[in-house]
Parts: C-alpha cells; sequence; structure tokens
C-alpha cells in the first residue's frame, strides 16, 4: 500500500508511515492542509516556470489555442481557505509539517 501523502510503498492497513507519520486510513485536517499547501506551492511553481510557459506559446503559434477549463479561480479559493486555515488553532501547522509533502520526494 502506498501512503497518500509521500507516495511512498510502505505500510499495512493500521501502521504508520515512516517518512510522513500519517496512520493507514486515518487522513487528518492537518494532513489534508499539508496536502493542499503542497498542491498550491507545486501549481504556482509549474505556473511561473519559463518552460511550462512556453509550451503555451508555442502551442499558440502553431494554432492550438487552449479553450478549455481553467483552475485560476479555484486555487485562489483554496489559497484563501488555507490562509484562514492557518490563523484557526483548530488546523494549526507548522512550515516542517508543510515541508514534509514534497513533490520531489515522490519520484
Amino acid at each position: 500500500m502506498k501512503c497518500p501523502i509521500c507516495n511512498l510503498d510502505m505500510y499495512d492497513e493500521g501502521l504508520t508511515c515512516p517518512k510522513c507519520g500519517i496512520k493507514n486510513g486515518q487522513v487528518s485536517v492537518r494532513t489534508l492542509l499539508m496536502a493542499a499547501h503542497a498542491l498550491v506551492n507545486k501549481l504556482e511553481e509549474v505556473a511561473g516556470n519559463e518552460q511550462y510557459s512556453a509550451m503555451w506559446t508555442l502551442a499558440q503559434v502553431h494554432g492550438m489555442d487552449y479553450t478549455g477549463p481553467c483552475y485560476f479561480q479555484d486555487l485562489a479559493n483554496l489559497k484563501y481557505v488555507l490562509k484562514d486555515a492557518e490563523t484557526s488553532d483548530q488546523f494549526k501547522t507548522t512550515k516542517r509539517d508543510r515541508e514534509v509533502v514534497d513533490c520531489e520526494s515522490n519520484v
């Protein structure tokens, strides 16, 4: 079974992931916030990447305009909710909590 946070091949039912500490089958609000932070950070990193931007320019030059759905408003909404959650004692996460979820570790 794979850990839902760090994607590590790891543990059986009821055991705890040795890397991120999540217990199998028990995704807490804190864990959800950690994963949401990681997603927001990675989407912003990708969107700001020159190579990624160049792909859209290249496609447009070749007559392949994208007219499909856009995630920008949903991302803004999630960032707003995360910011609000960070100020709530009920959902406190630390910078280290958010750093645990690193896309590079999933490779």
